[in-house]
This record gives structure tokens, C-alpha cells and sequence, in this order.
């Protein structure tokens, strides 16, 4: 199992001074066009507000539920297994009809999962959120951190 890097602390998003890479294959054009990239694109995304991680056999696990989140009050719970979204199934193996699925869920979209729960399979309705300016900030600090700094960390 690979746990799936969702959060970084706000703090690394004030403390970094980023620098683009040459060659980054994420982003083109400027460091602060590539902030303001990422932050228009996740205002647009819809938010379920959980934290994954990804199995071995090509799905998803929920390992956290963040409080008052779409997922909270649709009824998610830590150790749900995905297993489809709005009738497609929820695996590695299936990313092309997902990414046409995850495209289409803006803020407001109602979507219907399945997921596994204790041997079973539970329906959940779930009506997306806007994703928190915190988490935006933390999503976008990760990225800079990973590609467009070129701060390293002195050794003793």
C-alpha cells in the first residue's frame, strides 16, 4: 500500500522561496503563474473531503474523513474501500472513464458512491463542496515544495 500525500503543513507554503525548475513537466511559464494555475484549477474542483490510500489491488482506501466535509455528512467512514462513482468502478485500471467522471464533479455536483464497509457494500450520496482554502494552500505548497524549489538542506 502507497499512502497517498494529501496534505503539507501551511507552514511550507509561507516558508518556501520558490524558484521554477527548468524542466519541470508540471508547469509551464513562471512559479507565480503556476500558483495562480493551480489555485484557479482547485477552486473549480469539487470536494468530498477525505484522505485516501491506495491498495494493492488498484483501490482506494479512506484513511481520514475530515470534519464538517461533504464526506462527514454523506456518511463516510476511515476503512471505506472505494468501489464505484456514479456507476463507474473505482480502480486503477479504469483512469480514463474516472478522469472523465472526476472532471465533471464541480462544486454543488451531486455524486453517488459505493463503497465496502465491514464484508459489505453501503450507497452514499454525497453534494460537493468547494475545496477549503487551507486545503488549496496545502495541495499547492506540496507541489512547490516537490518542483519549483531549489532550497536544499545543508548537512551537518
Amino acid at each position: 500500500m502507497r499512502r497517498a500525500v494529501v496534505i503539507v503543513g501551511l507552514a511550507m507554503l509561507i516558508g518556501v522561496t520558490a524558484v521554477a525548475v527548468a524542466g519541470d513537466k508540471h508547469c509551464k511559464g513562471t512559479t507565480q503563474e503556476c500558483l495562480d494555475k493551480m489555485v484557479a484549477k482547485y477552486q473549480q474542483k469539487g470536494w468530498l473531503g477525505v484522505e485516501t490510500e491506495k491498495l494493492d489491488n488498484g483501490r482506494w482506501e479512506i484513511t481520514k474523513v475530515y470534519s464538517d466535509s461533504p464526506a462527514q455528512q454523506a456518511g463516510f467512514k476511515p476503512g471505506d474501500v472505494f468501489v464505484s462513482v456514479n456507476g463507474v468502478e473505482m480502480t486503477t485500471d479504469n483512469k480514463e472513464a474516472l478522469s472523465k467522471i472526476k472532471h465533471a464533479m464541480g462544486p454543488g455536483s451531486d455524486v453517488n458512491y459505493v463503497v465496502k464497509r465491514q464484508g459489505g457494500k453501503v450507497k452514499l450520496a454525497a453534494h460537493l463542496g468547494t475545496v477549503p482554502d487551507a486545503v488549496v494552500a496545502e495541495w499547492v505548497g506540496q507541489h512547490m515544495v516537490t518542483y519549483h524549489t531549489t532550497t536544499k538542506m545543508a548537512s551537518k
